[in-house]
């Protein structure tokens, strides 16, 4: 007799369509100066939130992301990681 296999479908949360109703915040971070710092901020955002999308583009400055969590928890998060982000 074969074993009985229960198969549960799992879906990141980014990929549902609760989670696309959150708002893409978009940040300055005008000490954002290398891909290292924009690994830096994109680890700690995750940190925050692990289904959290991140762009951080050391080349402009800008940090867009997509997340649960409040635009001032974000923004704490990466004041804490050293770096200045300002809200566009």
């Amino acid at each position: 007799m074969l074993p009985v296999v229960n198969y549960e479908l799992v879906i990141p949360l980014s990929h549902s369509p609760q989670f696309r109703k959150f708002p893409m915040i978009t940040l300055t971070v005008s000490d954002m100066a290398c891909a290292a710092c924009a690994e830096t901020i994109t680890a700690t955002v995750i940190a925050l939130d692990p289904a959290a999308q991140v762009q951080a583009d050391p080349q402009t400055k800008v940090v867009k992301v997509k997340t649960t969590v409040s635009a001032e928890a974000v923004v704490a998060a990466i004041a804490n990681s050293g770096y200045s982000p300002q809200v566009v």
